[in-house]
């Protein structure tokens, strides 16, 4: 079709995540009688899903530690990017997460690009760009976001922070994380054939999550070594990340080398999370828990450390899940302990965890973010 509108998404890799997943279900989900579709990766890291039909550029561009080698790469790939958008002249450019935000901005205005700007900006500002070179990206927000044509966060409270670093309320748009409630419940059918974790008769708490500061392993570490007290059971943690050691060292010194399994990234985790008694969030701070909905979507209880708004609309208490108040290991051992004691807790907490996966199923997010695509 001749109509077909050029779209470009922009993302740092393809690795795991929930910005990454967003991506990948756009990039299958996404009406192609109404867009022709291209991807373009900071390096050639992928774990998700792309189709077949997307045209895909790797700026071949990997981050570094030195400073001087970061600002350099910083510098390349805008200039890779802004070359990108003026060999394909797209109708919309589109980023995620504040790295590429920022790129894709500076590289629009380099190439003198007149293609529509979407970027989507995903966590709590306030919460990540605190420490140390970090605090350059407030800047840089307040500076460059305004350039963007539209702004899509994922929840209201994201969107009331850029309002306060002075984004104009009318190019902001919440779409809340979607779930592929239908695609979960085909995977999580899947046979477990990489650990022996869910033949051992005893209970299985899970976690899925990059091993960064912000998801609070440790926390559940603990946790977990206090519920150890009153019953026997297994944790099992999904995800990779720079922590890796040090959460694997933590374990042993807790003595729970041989109660945790630590299976890095799984491209189907949904196996997993079915199987297991409940689901813990202890993040430190949220902006909208992909991981959440599906721990929904498989109809696993969840029990989440309150981490802000966010986890406050999407669980209610004794409904779908249970709120722990507060960075507490003792509190959130007791949750868990007393959803792992009660089944027919657990019976109706699966149900309502259903009902709430269906409340955010891709369908609706897909369409919304095609209007603001298209």
């Amino acid at each position: 079709m001749t109509d077909r509108k050029k779209i470009v998404f922009v993302i740092p890799n393809m690795e795991g995540g929930g910005a990454e997943r967003t991506v990948s279900n756009l990039l299958k989900c996404l009406d192609r009688d109404k867009g022709e579709l291209y991807l373009v990766l900071y390096e050639k890291k992928v774990k998700y899903d792309i189709p077949a039909d997307v045209r895909f550029f790797s700026l071949n561009v990997s981050p570094s530690p030195n400073i001087f080698i970061k600002i350099y790469n910083y510098i390349l790939r805008i200039f890779k990017i802004s070359t990108i958008l003026r060999d394909i002249k797209p109708d919309t450019v589109i980023s995620f997460l504040t790295d590429a935000n920022i790129s894709v901005i500076l590289a629009k205005l380099l190439a003198f690009s007149k293609s529509r700007l979407v970027i989507s900006e995903r966590n709590s500002i306030s919460s990540v760009y605190n420490a140390g070179y970090q605090k350059i990206k407030k800047f840089l927000i307040r500076f460059l976001y305004g350039y963007a044509d539209r702004i899509i966060t994922v929840s209201e409270d994201i969107s009331g922070e850029l309002m306060g670093y002075g984004i104009a309320k009318e190019k902001i748009t919440v779409i809340h994380n979607m779930v592929d409630c239908r695609n979960i419940a085909v995977l999580s059918e899947e046979e477990v054939f990489e650990t022996d974790v869910f033949n051992q008769g005893l209970p299985v708490i899970i976690t899925v999550g990059s091993l960064t500061k912000q998801k609070n392993h440790v926390l559940l570490l603990k946790a977990f070594k206090a519920v150890l007290n009153y019953i026997d059971a297994r944790l099992l943690i999904l995800g990779e990340g720079p922590l890796l050691g040090e959460l694997t060292e933590q374990s042993k010194m807790l003595g729970l080398e041989d109660k945790i399994v630590f299976m890095g990234f799984q491209k189907n985790p949904f196996k997993y999370i079915a199987r297991s008694d409940v689901f813990v969030l202890a993040s430190l701070w949220e902006g909208f828990p992909n991981v959440m909905l599906e721990a929904f979507a498989c109809g696993t209880p969840v029990i989440c450390v309150d981490c802000g708004n966010i986890c406050r609309r999407l669980i209610k208490d004794e409904v779908n899940g249970f709120i722990v108040p507060g960075h507490d290991d003792k509190l959130l051992a007791a949750s868990v302990v007393m959803l792992l004691n009660n089944r027919g807790s657990s019976k109706a907490l699966t149900a309502g965890a259903l009902a709430a996966a269906a409340e955010y199923d891709i369908k609706k997010g897909i369409s919304r973010y095609e209007k603001v695509i298209f």
